[in-house]
């Protein structure tokens, strides 16, 4: 009870001076932190007004911030975040605040005399209302900058996705090109990739380019011809102005489909021969060359049947179109009897 009264009185000291401190707390903020130089100086003196009265009037009642403490505290962080200032600017200011305040209980518990109890009592009141608060205007500030994100990415999605379909007029164009920071008088390549993740659509897009998720695919805008990374597939049509995209882009609506195709003939011309079987050697592969004792589509006299009439192979019960080379295997005429 005595150090709560002597913490008491030592704030009420503070208070008498609150203006002065308010003062110095915003001349060194400034100093200290230039974003908060962009602030009108009665805003940031109104802000931090209201913290210092908020702090003193806990540690008067040696207490945790109140739960209108704390959602005034979250407006702040909201505010600041809105105003385009960094979570960490905001807490250096408030720390800011909290060591001016510690200071000038310091120097005045030293001029009375107070006890170690007192300056104890003091302390731990601060720091403990000190993190709440903190915390608390992180996490609002950390809301706000999410929001903000998801906001400015569905602008650049809507922006890129317009510009490949060719739905923005040439002032519209002008307008949001230089919002994204393209340059509409300069030729970028449109390209379209599949199989890409999120680090290898930005190794496509390079420097100055921009992309978006477009049916299981990546589209997006380039400087300059991109270069797939592993196991992606990209197609990309000529370089051109941002009002020409939309027609190159265009022409290649398949070009993923036809780059993967051709990269599966390269692999087929590369895979290995198998080595030749000794004909000696008989097995499963040489009793499948041999002719059936009735083959299907053959007649009864020798003579060569229809090749409707061939059975088809198993690729061809599956969907597929059966390989004419084996369909004349399989209606060859059986070697003439011994």
């Amino acid at each position: 009870m005595a150090a709560t009264g002597v913490v008491g009185s030592l704030v009420a000291r503070i208070e008498d001076e609150r203006e002065v401190v308010v003062a110095r707390i915003g001349d060194r903020i400034r100093e200290e932190i230039p974003d908060f130089r962009r602030l009108p100086a009665d805003s940031l003196a109104g802000a931090v007004r209201g913290n210092v009265s908020r702090a003193l009037a806990a540690l008067r009642e040696l207490r945790e911030p109140t739960p209108d403490e704390l959602e005034r505290a979250a407006e702040v962080g909201r505010e600041r975040a809105e105003q385009g200032l960094t979570v960490d600017a905001v807490l250096h200011a408030y720390r800011i605040t909290i060591t001016a305040l510690w200071s000038r209980f310091g120097e005045l518990a030293r001029a009375e005399g107070a006890d170690v109890a007192t300056v104890l009592a003091f302390s731990e009141t601060l720091w403990h209302w000190a993190d709440a608060v903190m915390d608390v205007v992180a996490a609002a500030h950390r809301e706000v900058e999410l929001e903000q994100a998801r906001e400015e990415q569905q602008r650049r999605d809507a922006f890129v996705f317009a510009v490949l379909s060719g739905t923005l007029n040439s002032d519209e164009l002008r307008r949001e090109s230089a919002t994204f920071g393209l340059d509409p008088e300069r030729a970028y390549v449109p390209f379209r990739a599949r199989g890409a993740n999120h680090r290898a659509a930005l190794t496509l897009a390079g420097p100055g380019g921009l992309f978006i998720a477009l049916d299981h695919d990546t589209a997006g805008i380039a400087v300059s011809a991109p270069t797939a990374p592993p196991n992606v597939t990209v197609g990309f049509a000529s370089p051109a102005r941002l009002d020409r995209l939309p027609v190159g882009f265009a022409r290649e609506p398949c070009a993923p489909n036809r780059a993967r195709l051709r990269s599966s003939r390269r692999l087929l011309a590369r895979r290995p021969v198998d080595p030749p079987r000794d004909p000696r050697r008989r097995g499963p592969r040489r009793r499948l060359r041999r002719a059936p004792p009735r083959a299907a589509g053959v007649a009864r006299d020798g003579a060569r049947g229809d090749a409707a009439d061939v059975p088809r192979s198993g690729h061809a019960d599956r969907g597929h179109r059966a390989c004419p080379a084996r369909a004349r295997q399989h209606i060859a005429p059986p070697p003439a009897p011994l």
